[in-house]
Protein backbone atom coordinates (compact mmCIF):
# COMPACT_ATOMS: atom_id res chain seq x y z
CA UNK A 1 0.00 0.00 0.00
CA UNK A 2 1.45 3.38 -0.87
CA UNK A 3 0.75 7.05 -1.34
CA UNK A 4 2.54 9.43 -3.59
CA UNK A 5 2.00 13.12 -4.19
CA UNK A 6 3.40 16.62 -4.56
CA UNK A 7 3.17 19.18 -1.78
CA UNK A 8 3.93 22.87 -1.68
CA UNK A 9 7.19 23.45 0.18
CA UNK A 10 8.76 26.64 1.55
CA UNK A 11 9.91 29.22 -0.93
CA UNK A 12 7.38 28.15 -3.54
CA UNK A 13 9.26 24.93 -4.13
CA UNK A 14 7.52 21.65 -4.55
CA UNK A 15 8.45 18.42 -2.82
CA UNK A 16 7.54 14.93 -3.87
CA UNK A 17 6.40 12.77 -0.98
CA UNK A 18 6.16 9.00 -1.21
CA UNK A 19 4.86 6.90 1.62
CA UNK A 20 4.46 3.14 1.66
CA UNK A 21 3.64 0.56 4.26
CA UNK A 22 4.08 -3.21 4.20
CA UNK A 23 0.74 -4.82 5.04
CA UNK A 24 1.87 -8.41 4.52
CA UNK A 25 1.47 -9.12 8.23
CA UNK A 26 -2.05 -7.71 8.25
CA UNK A 27 -3.02 -9.77 5.19
CA UNK A 28 -1.59 -12.92 6.79
CA UNK A 29 -3.52 -12.22 9.99
CA UNK A 30 -6.69 -11.60 8.00
CA UNK A 31 -6.26 -14.91 6.14
CA UNK A 32 -5.66 -16.74 9.41
CA UNK A 33 -8.77 -15.18 10.99
CA UNK A 34 -10.87 -16.13 7.94
CA UNK A 35 -9.60 -19.71 8.22
CA UNK A 36 -10.36 -19.88 11.94
CA UNK A 37 -13.83 -18.42 11.42
CA UNK A 38 -14.76 -20.95 8.74
CA UNK A 39 -13.13 -24.18 9.91
CA UNK A 40 -13.93 -26.81 12.51
CA UNK A 41 -10.63 -26.99 14.37
CA UNK A 42 -11.01 -30.62 15.43
CA UNK A 43 -11.62 -32.12 11.98
CA UNK A 44 -10.30 -29.49 9.59
CA UNK A 45 -13.66 -29.56 7.78
CA UNK A 46 -15.70 -26.42 7.21
CA UNK A 47 -17.85 -25.40 10.16
CA UNK A 48 -21.66 -25.42 10.08
CA UNK A 49 -22.15 -21.81 9.00
CA UNK A 50 -19.60 -22.10 6.21
CA UNK A 51 -20.83 -25.43 4.86
CA UNK A 52 -24.41 -24.12 4.77
CA UNK A 53 -23.23 -20.99 2.95
CA UNK A 54 -21.32 -23.17 0.50
CA UNK A 55 -24.43 -25.29 -0.04
CA UNK A 56 -26.48 -22.22 -0.95
CA UNK A 57 -23.78 -21.07 -3.39
CA UNK A 58 -23.42 -24.47 -5.06
CA UNK A 59 -27.19 -24.94 -5.34
CA UNK A 60 -27.61 -21.46 -6.82
CA UNK A 61 -24.93 -22.18 -9.44
CA UNK A 62 -26.51 -25.55 -10.24
CA UNK A 63 -29.92 -23.90 -10.76
CA UNK A 64 -28.41 -21.37 -13.16
CA UNK A 65 -26.60 -24.05 -15.17
CA UNK A 66 -29.28 -26.74 -14.71
CA UNK A 67 -26.60 -28.91 -13.13
CA UNK A 68 -26.67 -31.76 -10.66
CA UNK A 69 -25.45 -31.65 -7.08
CA UNK A 70 -25.41 -34.57 -4.68
CA UNK A 71 -25.54 -33.96 -0.97
CA UNK A 72 -24.36 -36.66 1.40
CA UNK A 73 -25.36 -36.64 5.07
CA UNK A 74 -22.78 -38.57 7.11
CA UNK A 75 -23.34 -39.59 10.71
CA UNK A 76 -20.50 -41.15 12.70
CA UNK A 77 -21.88 -44.25 14.41
CA UNK A 78 -21.52 -44.84 18.16
CA UNK A 79 -19.60 -41.64 18.98
CA UNK A 80 -21.04 -41.44 22.51
CA UNK A 81 -20.06 -45.06 23.10
CA UNK A 82 -16.57 -44.47 21.69
CA UNK A 83 -16.12 -41.46 23.98
CA UNK A 84 -17.42 -43.36 27.03
CA UNK A 85 -15.44 -46.53 26.33
CA UNK A 86 -12.16 -45.28 24.91
CA UNK A 87 -12.10 -41.62 25.95
CA UNK A 88 -12.66 -38.36 24.14
CA UNK A 89 -9.23 -38.42 22.48
CA UNK A 90 -10.27 -41.57 20.62
CA UNK A 91 -13.63 -39.99 19.79
CA UNK A 92 -11.80 -36.96 18.42
CA UNK A 93 -9.60 -39.25 16.33
CA UNK A 94 -12.71 -41.02 15.01
CA UNK A 95 -14.17 -37.66 13.92
CA UNK A 96 -10.90 -36.56 12.34
CA UNK A 97 -10.38 -39.84 10.48
CA UNK A 98 -13.99 -39.82 9.25
CA UNK A 99 -13.30 -36.50 7.51
CA UNK A 100 -9.98 -37.76 6.17
CA UNK A 101 -11.64 -40.90 4.76
CA UNK A 102 -14.33 -38.80 3.08
CA UNK A 103 -11.81 -36.36 1.63
CA UNK A 104 -9.66 -39.17 0.27
CA UNK A 105 -12.53 -40.14 -2.05
CA UNK A 106 -13.72 -36.72 -3.11
CA UNK A 107 -12.54 -34.27 -5.73
CA UNK A 108 -11.18 -30.76 -5.36
CA UNK A 109 -14.57 -29.15 -6.13
CA UNK A 110 -16.34 -31.22 -3.46
CA UNK A 111 -16.91 -29.62 -0.08
CA UNK A 112 -16.97 -31.31 3.35
CA UNK A 113 -18.24 -29.66 6.51
CA UNK A 114 -19.16 -30.56 10.07
CA UNK A 115 -22.88 -30.02 10.49
CA UNK A 116 -23.11 -30.94 14.19
CA UNK A 117 -21.36 -33.08 16.80
CA UNK A 118 -21.01 -36.33 14.85
CA UNK A 119 -22.71 -35.29 11.59
CA UNK A 120 -21.15 -34.04 8.38
CA UNK A 121 -22.35 -32.74 5.02
CA UNK A 122 -20.54 -33.49 1.80
CA UNK A 123 -21.47 -31.40 -1.24
CA UNK A 124 -20.62 -33.02 -4.57
CA UNK A 125 -21.22 -30.58 -7.46
CA UNK A 126 -21.66 -32.24 -10.85
CA UNK A 127 -21.97 -35.67 -9.24
CA UNK A 128 -25.02 -37.92 -9.64
CA UNK A 129 -26.29 -39.97 -6.70
CA UNK A 130 -24.85 -43.23 -8.05
CA UNK A 131 -21.33 -41.83 -8.20
CA UNK A 132 -21.78 -40.17 -4.80
CA UNK A 133 -22.71 -43.57 -3.36
CA UNK A 134 -19.56 -45.13 -4.90
CA UNK A 135 -17.33 -42.46 -3.37
CA UNK A 136 -18.91 -42.76 0.06
CA UNK A 137 -18.68 -46.57 0.04
CA UNK A 138 -14.96 -46.16 -0.71
CA UNK A 139 -14.69 -43.77 2.25
CA UNK A 140 -16.45 -46.24 4.53
CA UNK A 141 -14.03 -48.96 3.46
CA UNK A 142 -11.01 -46.76 4.22
CA UNK A 143 -12.39 -45.81 7.65
CA UNK A 144 -13.24 -49.41 8.56
CA UNK A 145 -9.61 -50.46 8.00
CA UNK A 146 -8.34 -48.11 10.70
CA UNK A 147 -7.75 -49.84 14.00
CA UNK A 148 -8.84 -47.06 16.35
CA UNK A 149 -11.00 -49.34 18.53
CA UNK A 150 -8.82 -52.43 18.60
CA UNK A 151 -10.84 -55.63 19.04
CA UNK A 152 -14.01 -53.64 19.79
CA UNK A 153 -14.85 -53.19 16.11
CA UNK A 154 -14.31 -50.60 13.44
CA UNK A 155 -15.30 -46.97 13.33
CA UNK A 156 -18.16 -46.58 10.87
CA UNK A 157 -20.69 -44.08 9.65
CA UNK A 158 -24.17 -44.07 8.19
CA UNK A 159 -25.11 -42.00 5.19
CA UNK A 160 -28.07 -40.54 3.38
CA UNK A 161 -27.70 -39.27 -0.17
CA UNK A 162 -29.91 -36.82 -2.05
CA UNK A 163 -29.49 -34.74 -5.16
CA UNK A 164 -30.54 -31.15 -5.68
CA UNK A 165 -33.93 -32.28 -7.06
CA UNK A 166 -34.70 -34.02 -3.75
CA UNK A 167 -33.22 -31.56 -1.28
CA UNK A 168 -36.49 -30.37 0.25
CA UNK A 169 -36.92 -34.00 1.35
CA UNK A 170 -33.29 -34.90 1.93
CA UNK A 171 -33.34 -34.96 5.72
CA UNK A 172 -35.98 -37.67 5.59
CA UNK A 173 -33.97 -39.75 3.13
CA UNK A 174 -33.35 -43.30 4.32
CA UNK A 175 -30.03 -43.94 5.97
CA UNK A 176 -28.18 -47.08 5.15
CA UNK A 177 -25.36 -48.52 7.22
Amino acid sequence: MGYSGLIQWTGNKRAHIHYSMDITGQKNTQSQLEYLASTDMLTGALNRATILGSLQTVLSEARKKEGIVSLVFVGLNRLKWINATFGHDTGDQALFHTVQAIRSCTQRVDVTGRYSGSDFLVILPGCAKGMARVRIVQSKSILSRLNLLGSQGAVSFSVGIADNMELPYAETAAYYG
